[in-house]
């Protein structure tokens, strides 16, 4: 072989191994990244959403209605795709998976957001998407009353 063919033929596996590299540590960064967002995630719903949550099965107490904090981790689902992690208040009478009521947060690790579904026994669906960092207490408890003044029109 020319000298000039394998010098070129050297520098094209010397930069196939550079992208290679490079792909693998852009790979490492966003798993860091994803990983760091969950973690945050977690944090989060350790001191702000499950506390303002609590609040809320607390102003239940009295009322006669049922409502329980049901948490879900990031799972595996059965098509092979990955299950988002999630916390909801459960307002379902006898937690059946057919008339399931309920206000749940969903956290999704790769826009760093958490979008609100509700369903009711006759309306589901997503309700929106805020930012993780713009989660707070007020926001929880002030989106949760106005899904229970609309459910209460839907029963």
């Amino acid at each position: 072989m020319k000298p000039e063919t394998e010098r070129r033929l050297k520098a094209v596996f010397a930069d196939r191994q550079k992208q290679k590299q490079s792909a693998a540590a852009q790979a490492d960064q966003s798993a860091a990244q994803l990983a760091q967002n969950l973690a945050d995630f977690n944090d989060k719903k350790q001191t702000i959403i499950r506390p303002a949550f609590e609040e809320i099965v607390n102003s239940f107490k009295n009322s006669g209605e049922p409502i329980r904090i049901e948490e879900q981790g990031e799972s595996n689902n059965p098509r092979g795709g990955a299950s988002f992690p999630s916390i909801a208040l459960d307002l379902s009478v006898e937690h059946r998976l057919d008339s399931k009521i309920e206000f749940r947060l969903i956290f999704d690790k790769h826009r760093r957001s958490v979008e609100l579904y509700t369903s009711t026994r006759t309306l589901g669906g997503p309700g929106g998407s805020v930012s993780l960092d713009t989660v707070t207490t007020d926001w929880i408890q002030d989106t949760f009353a106005k899904y229970f003044e609309g459910r209460l029109l839907h029963l």
